[in-house]
């Protein structure tokens, strides 16, 4: 479900965001830096820098709202 979401945000804002995943047991300490300790979590980044962030499953529109922050 979140991963059909995902694909289609990477499509609409393609050029705009780039999408990228995690597997946080297998990168324990960049998931420790930005802070993710539940599966699923979504950070948005601008200029390096988190600017929103949720865990659970989201709506598209919520999603949308964050990478609009």
């Amino acid at each position: 479900m979140m991963e059909s979401i995902l694909d289609e945000l990477a499509d609409e804002y393609d050029g705009r965001v780039k999408v990228c995943q995690i597997n946080i047991d297998d990168n324990k300490a960049l998931a420790a830096e930005i802070g993710i300790g539940v599966v699923p979590t979504f950070v948005v980044f601008k200029w390096g820098k988190p600017v929103a962030a949720a865990s659970g499953i989201l709506s598209k529109n919520v999603l949308v709202d964050m990478i609009k922050t």
